[in-house]
């Protein structure tokens, strides 16, 4: 495993090279002080992945970002941000672009931790399969017609999830039912991420609040740090919270939000489940199925990270794969037809 290391800071430089040559896959971990000598460094040797900062001087790392797509590199980028909010937006848009995901620099964390954490949030990054040329798949459809009304949507995804939701939820532009996203990614960017998505998509997007009752034309993305589930309360539907985890103990959990939408709205209920790391989403896809609901999967072509929709679909769940360009649409058509 060869890394580069790309930030203006030396301490952070150093921090990321002495935690991660602790580890026996890595066999090299070069650092760069700016984009200038990152971009020399990999035009004289290959990398399999590259951790940079968001906001550097002269070349930001957003700017180094496109200069690698517009020169077609395809080596994994993982952004290394502080938690400042203009770090948090540049970050944001850094996902959006097609980095793979954004780790909080470890602000607080004590000294003696810090290896421990640079290498437990890096190494899962290790097993990511090397990027290949993929032919872009037409939909393929698991079951012949989903015949439900749906009444609610549940959403889960994790690594190349935000710009996956993102694409997807700008192809509805009718909402008339309520959906619930959970994203592994910090507080604070789900609560920009939220904001960023209100401006863009038609209806509301906002992170959902304990006791709010739910709407049926608002879009709710559970709050980072705990797990967002909904519950049958008389009449209404209300948001909850609860300490419950998704593997790996990963927060916000997509297995805890998928089993509550299963409980509340049975037969009736949608999930979907989008590019992401590991397989949090499968125990809550297999209890959305035998409440006899919905499950539809993003494709393998078009995820950043083909964990946790493969894992789903794999387990003989998915009723329906399709890529992130039309899965959108696809949800669309099944809540038109299925209005009060």
């Amino acid at each position: 495993m060869k890394i580069l290391s790309v930030d203006d800071s030396i301490i952070v430089r150093s921090l990321i090279k002495r935690a991660l040559s602790e580890l026996s896959i890595v066999e090299l971990v070069e650092t760069a002080a700016s984009s200038f000598v990152a971009r020399e460094k990999i035009e004289s040797q290959s990398f399999d992945l590259i951790i940079s900062d968001v906001n550097m001087p002269e070349i930001s790392g957003i700017e180094f970002l496109e200069s690698l797509i517009a020169d077609n590199i395809k080596t994994p980028v993982v952004f290394f941000s502080s938690m400042s909010v203009d770090s948090i937006e540049s970050s944001l848009k850094a996902l959006n672009l097609g980095a793979l995901d954004i780790v909080p620099k470890p602000e607080g964390i004590p000294e003696k931790e810090i290896f421990k954490y640079i290498q437990d949030k890096i190494s899962p990054y290790f097993s990511l399969e090397k990027p290949t040329a993929k032919t872009v798949k037409t939909e393929i459809k698991i079951e012949a017609d989903i015949v439900e009304r749906i009444s609610a949507v549940g959403i889960g995804a994790s690594t190349g999830g935000p710009r996956a939701i993102e694409q997807f939820l700008k192809q509805i532009t009718d909402l008339h039912i309520p959906m619930f996203i959970s994203v592994h990614m910090p507080d604070q960017f789900i609560i920009q991420f939220a904001q960023r998505l209100n401006k863009e998509c038609s209806f509301e997007v906002k992170v959902g609040e304990e006791g709010d009752i739910v709407s049926s034309n608002c879009c709710y993305l559970s709050h980072g740090g705990k797990s967002l589930q909904v519950e049958r309360q008389r009449l209404e539907v209300v948001l909850k919270y609860c300490d419950r985890p998704g593997p790996g103990n990963i927060y916000p959990g997509v297995d805890p939000l998928l089993e509550s939408i299963a409980e509340v709205y049975d037969k009736n209920a949608l999930a979907v489940v989008l590019s992401g790391m590991g397989e949090d989403g499968l125990i809550g896809s297999r209890k959305i199925k035998a409440e006899k609901g919905t499950v539809l999967v993003q494709d393998e072509s078009t995820c950043s990270v083909y964990g946790m929709p493969k894992a789903v679909f794999n387990a003989g769940l998915a009723d329906g794969v399709y890529p992130i360009t039309s899965l959108g649409m696809k949800v669309a058509s099944l809540i038109s037809k299925r209005r009060w």
